[in-house]
């Protein structure tokens, strides 16, 4: 075996070494470490935190026992109210305007059907014409083709009416108040003729009608107004007044 301290051969029986007389088979303590200089510890000096700053971005912070407070909410979006302006009533005509009406288109159109049955041989005024005679068929139904062009020409014109609606400021309309073509006016002659068969019941009917309507109105769709006076028509609009 070897000394630890000094590393001398040994034996076994021996207990310290005979070079430095260090026990042998038991090892020497360490020494501790010498220290040479002393760690000094840097001091730190930390810098006191900034006050917070409160304002409107950050609010401070709630008191003790107090409810917290809640940010107030954004104002909700109010959509913009329109006001809708009620659509004016149409002014429906009168049932005896529209009857003043119809006779002086009769009035208007006995002259030319006068001249017509002249022209053809027969009397002006006759109430015992046979229906057999073929002269006196062809004179009704030239009246009737007459009356029938004259005022669906007229109702689908600008005027919007036959000479005897114009005098008497009326005025043939669809549903809505606006003109009608020559095909909706053609066909309303052509149903007047129902409400003629009908002992001039579908005439009597705009009595009972809130829109004062006729048969031959329903059938085609159309109504019968008063025109607004002559001032009111060269601003451009199209408005009625009541018929009375």
């Amino acid at each position: 075996m070897h000394c630890d301290r000094c590393g001398r051969q040994a034996s076994e029986a021996d207990r310290f070494c005979a070079g430095c007389g260090a026990t042998l088979g038991t090892p020497e303590p360490a020494a501790p470490l010498a220290v040479s200089e002393p760690i000094a510890l840097a001091e730190t000096h930390a810098e006191p935190a900034a006050a917070p700053a409160y304002g409107a971005t950050m609010p401070p912070p709630p008191l003790p026992f107090s409810p917290p407070v809640e940010a107030p909410a954004p104002p909700a979006y109010a959509a913009p109210t329109y006001a809708r302006t009620p659509e004016p009533a149409l002014p429906y005509a009168g049932f005896w305007r529209r009857l003043v009406a119809m006779l002086l288109d009769g009035m208007l159109l006995f002259f030319p059907q006068a001249i017509l049955r002249v022209l053809l041989g027969l009397p002006v005024l006759s109430y015992d014409d046979e229906w057999g005679d073929k002269t006196a068929l062809t004179a009704e139904a030239c009246g009737l083709a007459l009356a029938v062009v004259y005022c669906a020409t007229l109702e689908a014109s600008g005027a919007q009416g036959s000479l005897g609606q114009q005098m008497m400021g009326l005025a043939v309309t669809d549903s809505h108040g606006r003109r009608i073509g020559f095909g909706r006016a053609l066909a309303r002659q052509f149903a007047k003729v129902l409400s003629t068969l009908l002992c001039g019941v579908g005439y009597l009917l705009q009595l009972w009608n809130g829109k004062r309507q006729t048969l031959h109105d329903m059938i085609c769709g159309c109504l019968v107004l008063r025109q607004a006076p002559e001032r009111d028509r060269e601003t451009g609009d199209a408005r009625m007044v009541v018929a009375s």
